[in-house]
């Protein structure tokens, strides 16, 4: 029986618009022959490369835009992977879709594409009174089909990563994504939290840090911010998901305290404020 192949794409990083650095890492294998084809949202191929690891750049890109931004809406390529252990003769193949936009921000602004985004959308939660937690299609749809009927363009994923599949209906409708890490109501800021809490947005990251719908990352929800505590632990747990994420998208968290008590804020690039009325 021949041996399986291990490996996984660890990045697609865009550098300049059209160009990208992308990296194969592989489990217990040393040599190896890679062939990579891109294919356009019609999987036609209009790019091949034979190396595991380099810096390319795409001609006549097509962006992916946001719902309600453009007329072509999330245009997504396919990156075919094709893998060959030499010693063993055995071959491995790996598609991951992926899209090219930008996202930068300032004071008053979160630019897509150079353009403004303004975000209207929700605090969404992934069960639903049928199936609770398990994944259902029709009903995955049909959030998604209401979305975009309300004329929303985005959802916080409160307060947990999503399923897979849930990420990829986003990336293929063009709605943004504020992917969230499951740091609920904190209150003890000790090490053995901060180690964890830290594991998750590494993990999080790693998954999703491919996806053009994730527009930011959300490191916690309501948590207890006004003791002096928060201030260091958040600084750290915002500082390391700068460092991981090839695409620099900005940081938030969902904040409950006031102003005046707040010791989280100053670690984030975007304040979001829960607020309770009625």
């Amino acid at each position: 029986m021949k041996s399986f192949i291990f490996f996984r794409l660890h990045s697609i990083t865009q550098k300049i618009l059209g160009s990208f650095t992308y990296t194969c890492i592989f489990y217990f294998r040393f040599l190896v022959q890679c062939n990579i084809k891109i294919l356009d949202a019609q999987k036609l191929p209009i790019a091949e490369f034979n190396n595991c690891m380099g810096t390319e750049k795409l001609q006549n890109i097509q962006l992916w835009w946001p719902y309600l931004m453009n007329p072509t809406v999330a245009y997504m390529y396919t990156m075919d992977i094709m893998v060959h252990d030499l010693p063993s003769g055995s071959k491995d193949a790996f598609s991951i879709p992926f899209g090219i936009r930008t996202i930068e921000w300032n004071a008053s602004s979160l630019l897509v594409n150079g353009q403004p985004f303004y975000f209207r959308g929700f605090g969404k939660h992934e069960d639903s009174d049928l199936r609770g937690k398990g994944l259902d299609w029709p009903l995955v749809t049909r959030d998604f089909h209401l979305i975009k009927w309300i004329g929303a363009n985005s959802f916080r994923t409160s307060h947990y990563p999503y399923a897979e599949e849930i990420m990829d209906m986003a990336d293929k409708q063009g709605i943004m994504v504020i992917n969230e890490c499951p740091g609920v109501n904190l209150h003890t800021f000790d090490s053995d939290l901060l180690l964890n809490h830290m594991q998750v947005m590494k993990a999080l990251i790693a998954r999703d840090k491919n996806r053009p719908s994730v527009i930011a990352w959300s490191i916690a929800n309501e948590p207890v911010s006004n003791v002096d505590a928060a201030k260091p632990y958040f600084q750290e747990v915002a500082d390391l998901a700068r460092s991981l994420d090839p695409q620099h998208r900005p940081i938030t968290a969902a904040l409950s305290r006031s102003v005046e008590e707040d010791k989280a804020a100053e670690a984030l690039d975007i304040v979001a404020i829960n607020r309770y009325f009625g």
